[in-house]
């Protein structure tokens, strides 16, 4: 009697396919995407933990110098710039912390991909795809009975938040703002998803690719969605293969049909976005100053990691006041912040080249440590330095918000970018070190990339949306994909 083959080398394959996934990564990414610093801190320790090696490989230019080389300015900032310095030593610490962790790992994730190879890290980022889906499918059959709506996105009513109960929120097409997956916020699920879908797209994953795709629907980013509706459009010509055409064409029927029957208020909310945001740019700056007469220095509000809502309560909004301080009707947040900036830098030279120091202007630590969303980890241990122009400035905008119904918390209103910050805190010497030792050590990889020469625009976008150099998340996957993309044996044309 002849034995069953398939039983027989069943458990010696499964075992081998457990030996294909680069475990220590998985667990790492897990881990990371957690909200807060501490898990972060954890995720960087479990990594060098369970895979120590300090070989950066600096002399052959293996990784960006910007990580180091923006902490050690500030160094020297600190020393020589005197009271024109308006951060302290605990500025300086913790701006430093969060550079160095991001070198660290920004190396663990060359040194995987190195060391692993690509197909491993490829099984892991399956996984991790397949968990956050399953935490979305979660979090949304919360949202369903929560709006007690089959489809949430068109029921218009206004309940207990599903990870903050003690926060109401307007549900309906808003409903994709608490779909956050594994972060801790919805923005940064979409984002994660979009260049996973990418990558997994053009490794022909079309079922993974496709879980990532409902999760960015699921969240209507709509910024988002329409670049990604636009790469598939462009991708229908660049790929090869009548397969991967196919499955482009279904995707993007899917898109279209998902925003037409599930959620056309959406549609609605995008022109609308376009519109402000044409009318915003032709605006003369009219609504850009500050009301002296309002108190902005003494508003602690709700502190979150959200890049649209910090999560605010909603009996809780106000900044001395029972107005906001800008008409955001009129100029949204994010032009005015920008032009807080160019003032801020145009009235001291010696700002508009070195920069008011780390944590002091624009910035996630600004914010944290500054107390302006309530009690954190930093402001409860760490003494902050006086943050009078913070207030008056990025932080105005922040508690002039907070005085407004939560529709006008978009991340179009909120002063966070990455951009920002480089020019009020580190200036003109910060922006020439990113765009040389950060921007450059990626585009001059270009003939060697496929998918990631749509990550790396897409990431320059998403800088204006948010502090994600802070956040150690957003940036981390874009740079595992992108030495994905650089190490990659070559695919078969199907």
């Amino acid at each position: 009697m002849l034995e069953n083959p398939q039983i027989q080398t069943s458990p010696s394959t499964f075992k081998n396919r457990l030996q294909q996934i680069d475990w220590v990564l998985l667990l790492f990414l897990l881990i990371l995407s957690q909200d807060g610093l501490i898990p972060k801190i954890a995720a960087v320790a479990f990594l060098y933990i369970f895979r120590f090696d300090l070989k950066f490989g600096l002399k052959n230019g293996r990784l960006p110098l910007f990580y180091l080389l923006l902490p050690a300015i500030e160094i020297l900032k600190y020393f020589l710039l005197g009271k024109s310095y308006l951060g302290n030593w605990s500025t300086l610490f913790a701006s430093s912390m969060y550079w160095i962790l991001s070198f660290l790992v920004i190396h663990q994730m060359r040194l995987s991909v190195e060391k692993k190879g690509v197909e491993k890290v490829q099984n892991a980022l399956g996984i991790f795809t397949i968990v956050n889906f399953l935490v979305c499918v979660v979090q949304f059959i919360l949202v369903m009975k929560a709006t007690h709506a089959f489809n949430p996105y068109k029921a218009n009513v206004v309940a207990p938040d599903i990870k903050f109960p003690n926060i109401m929120h307007p549900y309906g097409q808003s409903s994709g703002d608490l779909i956050r997956g594994l972060f801790s916020d919805n923005h940064y699920n979409a984002i994660i998803a979009q260049f996973l879908f990418l990558f997994l797209l053009f490794r022909r994953k079309y079922l993974l690719s496709f879980l990532n795709l409902l999760v960015i629907c699921a969240v209507c980013y709509n910024l988002v969605t329409l670049l990604l509706f636009m790469i598939l459009g462009l991708s229908i010509f660049l790929l090869k293969g009548r397969k991967v055409k196919f499955v482009i064409c279904a995707f993007i029927v899917y898109i279209i049909s998902f925003y037409a029957f599930v959620t056309p208020e959406n549609i609605e909310y995008l022109n609308q976005r376009i519109s402000k945001s044409i009318y915003s740019l032709k605006e003369n700056g009219a609504e850009i100053h500050v009301d002296k007469t309002i108190e902005t220095e003494k508003a602690p509000v709700v502190q979150n990691d959200s890049v649209a809502n910090p999560a605010p309560k909603l009996d809780a909004l106000t900044v001395g006041a029972e107005k906001s301080i800008y008409t955001f009707d009129k100029v949204s947040g994010k032009k005015i912040s920008y032009e807080q900036t160019r003032n801020f830098l145009k009235n001291n030279h010696l700002y508009t080249l070195a920069g008011s120091g780390a944590g002091t202007f624009s910035s996630k630590l600004a914010a944290n440590l500054s107390g302006i969303y309530g009690p954190t980890i930093l402001n409860k241990k760490l003494p902050k330095p006086d943050y009078d122009v913070y207030y008056k400035n990025h932080g105005a905008i922040i508690t002039s918000l907070e005085s407004l119904p939560i529709g006008y918390h978009s991340v179009n209103n909120f002063p966070n970018s990455v951009y920002n910050q480089l020019l009020s805190e580190y200036g003109l010497v910060g922006l020439v070190v990113f765009l040389v030792f950060y921007l450059w050590f990626f585009i001059r990889k270009y003939k060697k990339l496929s998918f990631s020469l749509f990550l790396l625009p897409l990431l320059l976008i998403y800088f204006n949306y948010a502090y994600l150099f802070e956040t150690l998340d957003v940036v981390v996957f874009f740079e595992l994909l992108f030495f994905c993309d650089l190490y990659k044996e070559k695919l078969e044309v199907e």
